[in-house]
């Protein structure tokens, strides 16, 4: 019977190559910090970003905060987030849709941004890195870099 004992190792390498790709996604799924710049900004400064995704299927939901400061004190917008999730290129393009909460100035005026990012790791550090433009009808033609990323906690083997 050594085809029996063949069929283990055989499954073990089929289901290596599949799970992968099926796990992408996945490997999306959950908070990603980081930061935007906006291209010709005098200041060169980038403004603190955050983005919590959900994925299913090619289909991308979440919500984006923005950290910035205005005259000396930290402001916010909590947008909600739309957009798909292309597992070939490992790329996510996401849209702000609609704001759910902030803490700005009455005069300030919100802008909607599109991300275009792709997923990259490289040792225990993820990316999703990309370019953001305006998504704000009548808005000018603002866009800039964006970079995010996410840590991934080492497993640690239990003392015994």
């Amino acid at each position: 019977m050594p085809h029996v004992k063949a069929l283990p190792l055989i499954w073990f390498l089929v289901s290596g190559l599949i799970l992968p790709v099926s796990l992408d996604a996945q490997a999306l799924k959950g908070q990603w910090t980081g930061s935007f710049a906006t291209t010709g900004d005098l200041w060169g400064g980038k403004t603190e970003y955050i983005m919590e995704l959900d994925i299913r299927g090619s289909q991308v939901e979440g919500y984006s905060y923005t950290y910035f400061m205005i005259s000396g004190k930290r402001h916010y917008v909590i947008c909600r987030l739309e957009g798909n999730y292309d597992k070939g290129s490992r790329s996510i393009s996401v849209t702000e849709v609609a704001k759910v909460k902030s803490n700005t100035p009455s005069d300030f005026k919100d802008m909607f941004q599109t991300h275009r990012l792709t997923y990259l790791r490289q040792g225990d550090v993820e990316t999703l890195e990309g370019k953001w433009t305006s998504a704000t009808p009548g808005d000018p033609n603002q866009s800039g870099e964006t970079r995010l990323e996410r840590r991934m906690l080492a497993r640690v083997n239990p003392v015994t």
